[in-house]
Formats: structure tokens, sequence, C-alpha cells
């Protein structure tokens, strides 16, 4: 076997390895968080569904939660608030409007 196959082959164990860390990563943050949000009585499920989005798309405004959970703007804003309380979100835009909140412990996983 050559130098260029073994370090290839190295390349792809280590690329490998890193995957399952990552991976081992999400799941255990998945289940922080749901032991996390069944506090939050009857809005519970309205944070598990937006929760799940942000797995697809780790950046929410309001006005999108909105859509994503077919609520109203009040109610919507709640929730991000107390995600945001609970360091599930980030406010990342700074502004006091069409702010952007980041799923930050999801993202934390692929920064670091």
């Amino acid at each position: 076997m050559g130098h260029w196959c073994r370090f290839f082959l190295q390349g792809v164990s280590e690329t490998a390895e890193s995957g399952k860390r990552t991976f081992q990563q999400i799941l255990s943050l998945r289940q922080e968080l749901e032991c996390r949000v069944v506090a939050l009585g009857r809005r519970a499920e309205n944070c598990r569904k937006l929760i799940f989005h942000l797995y697809e798309h780790p950046a929410v405004t309001i006005h999108q939660a909105m859509d994503v959970l077919n609520i109203q703007f009040n109610p919507a804003r709640n929730l991000v608030s107390t995600l945001t309380d609970m360091g599930i979100l980030k406010e990342i835009t700074g502004q006091q409007r069409n702010r952007v909140f980041l799923f930050e412990p999801y993202f934390k996983i692929f920064s670091d």
C-alpha cells in the first residue's frame, strides 16, 4: 500500500470519527432540550415544534416562528423570548426590530 493510500485512509477514519462525535453531541443536545422543554407545560409542544425546525434552519425570526407554529405574533414572541431566556436561542442582530435568533447550542457543536 502506497504512502498516499495510507494518508487517504487515515483521513477517512478521522472524518468518520469526527462525524460520530458530532452526531453524539446532537443526540445529547436533543435529550437535554427535551428534558428542559417538558417543564414548560402547555407551551412545551410549540417549543418542541420550533426546536425541531431549528435543527434544519438554526436561525429564526419571530415572523418565521409564527409561520412554523401557525400562531399569532404575541405568542410567537413570548415563545422565542422564553427560549432566549433558557439559553436555547440567542439574539444576534442587536436590533429592536427584525431580530434574528440563533439556535446557539446547536451552532456551537459545528463551530467548536
